[in-house]
């Protein structure tokens, strides 16, 4: 993965974007990341798997960075610490290229969803017989970059898949 060096980084004209997609757009990265949620993707984890380092000003009043070499089991706790541990002052995450992402979203009875998921499964299962990590990659292809959420209310589940398109750009 690349990392950000500096406005000059910018010159091409392109800009940078987190690994993980986020199904909201409207949310700040500080409550994701304190609540571990939004942004999952088997490749690339959630939004908060993309937090290299945090500045904490703990109970005591002092200024902490935290990351996975400095304080591993702290680390941990602050992908996930919804705001208990201290004031987060900042975060350094890892970031990409940007690129066009298509997103596909489908609708689903619960029916449907689950007859999905059996298949899926069925196919990983087959997949770790042969031993091959190509063949496991490929049976949870379905799964790579996909969000899933239920509406019990509704009796559906929202399949959303996203994909990253190809640079295209005449830049």
């Amino acid at each position: 993965l690349s990392t950000y060096k500096g406005p000059s980084d910018l010159a091409n004209g392109k800009g940078w974007t987190l690994p993980a997609i986020s199904w909201f757009i409207d949310q700040t990265i500080g409550g994701a990341v304190a609540t571990n949620t939004h942004g999952s993707s088997l490749e690339h984890g959630s939004l908060s798997d993309q937090v290299l380092s945090f500045q904490v000003v703990v109970a005591n009043g002092s200024l902490v960075e935290i990351s996975h070499e400095s304080h591993p089991h702290l680390m941990r706790a602050m992908k996930v610490n919804l705001g208990r541990l201290g004031i987060v002052t900042e975060m350094t995450m890892r970031i990409i290229p940007q690129t066009a992402v298509r997103r596909t979203l489908e609708t689903l009875d619960f029916a449907s969803y689950v007859g999905r998921m059996k298949a899926i499964q069925e196919d990983y299962k087959t997949a770790l017989k042969t031993g091959r990590h190509s063949n496991v990659k490929r049976a949870l292809k379905p799964l790579w970059d996909t969000q899933i959420q239920y509406h019990a209310a509704l009796g559906q589940v929202w399949w959303a898949h996203y994909e990253r398109l190809e640079d295209t750009s005449p830049y």
